[in-house]
């Protein structure tokens, strides 16, 4: 398709978006129409199903329909590099299984174990995403809501990385801000100001269809990746040993459920039906377990050099900024 019109055919879309919006805000009743379409037929009971007015009304085929041949790109290294990306945020799981009471070389062994089993979860459940190519809200509504949960605490994570990078950048002129925000909001200004820098940023890429983004998960995994002082295990007896490997599998499989439940949303787009399988059972298990190994690692040979008890990525990366600033 030309640009000249593909432009056209976006501006015209945009028109009509805007002239719906400008009638939908003339009033209550007719803002209510512009978020109504006709019911779906498993919803016969409810007058309504709450939507954009304007599409078809075949949610099948207006909203989640599956991608033409062209577009299922998405190959055996697209999965390999999403995975290893996804594994960094696995930095600060050895901290949950030492806080249950393993120490460091257990909890390596109780992540790659309930990695294993979470992995072939993932694979079973994508499997209807990679063969009818289908989206997760069509395959479970239900539970729709926790990739709602996993996008909230993504954009918190990446906040404050976002006010690590400004600290770096503009050191005193940016850490002295003042507070001006109660301590019930729970975020400080400089978090704030971190927040919307990061949404800015982060809003451009939502608009990326999913056929587009393969480049994003390869310059995630090229940008993403010892000590004493490691830590003990909790003394106990062999019982409630036992039960502290069962939470630690527990804890670990419930850090990745979001995305366990929502693969079909990223294997719909597979190129081949193996494609996000082989990535799932092999890649991701390892990669979550090297992730994790160097959060446990790297963490403890700082807490231990500088005496401090952090974590998080970015508390530690704050810590190194005003011990050298």
């Amino acid at each position: 398709m030309p640009l000249s019109s593909a432009t056209q055919q976006v501006t015209a879309a945009l028109s009509a978006k805007k002239a719906r919006l400008a009638t939908a805000l003339q009033g209550r009743e007719s803002f209510q129409r512009y978020l109504q379409v006709p019911g779906l037929a498993e919803d016969a009971d409810e007058a309504t199903v709450w939507a954009n007015e304007g599409e078809n009304d075949n949610l099948l085929a207006s909203r989640a329909p599956p991608p033409p041949p062209e577009r299922r790109n998405w190959t055996y290294t697209t999965y390999s590099f999403l995975y290893f990306g996804w594994s960094m945020d696995n930095w600060t799981l050895g901290s949950t299984m030492i806080g249950i009471g393993l120490n460091w070389w257990q909890s390596i062994l109780v992540i790659f174990a309930s990695q294993i089993i979470n992995s072939v979860f993932q694979a079973l459940n994508s499997r209807c995403g990679a063969i009818y190519h289908i989206s997760f809200p069509l395959v479970s509504r239900a539970v729709f809501g926790m990739a709602r949960l996993t996008l909230i605490v993504a954009a918190y994570i990446g906040s404050n990385f976002v006010a690590n990078m400004l600290r770096a950048i503009f050191g005193h002129a940016f850490s002295d801000i003042p507070n001006h925000l109660p301590d019930s909001a729970g975020i400080t200004t400089q978090g704030m100001i971190a927040f919307l820098v990061y949404w800015v940023i982060h809003i451009p890429i939502m608009f990326l269809r999913p056929d587009r983004m393969r480049w994003i998960f390869t310059m995630r995994m090229i940008s993403g990746q010892l000590g004493s002082g490691l830590a003990s295990a909790a003394s106990g007896s062999r019982s409630q040993f036992s039960w502290f490997i069962m939470e630690a599998i527990n804890a670990a499989m419930g850090n990745a459920s979001p995305t366990t439940t929502n693969q079909p949303d990223f294997c719909r787009w597979s190129r081949s039906l193996w494609a996000p399988g082989i990535a799932q059972i092999i890649l991701n298990p390892l990669a979550i377990t090297i992730a994790s190994t160097f959060g446990i690692l790297a963490t403890s040979a700082i807490n231990t050099a500088w005496g401090l008890e952090l974590w998080n990525q970015w508390d530690l990366l704050d810590a190194i900024l005003t011990r050298y600033s």
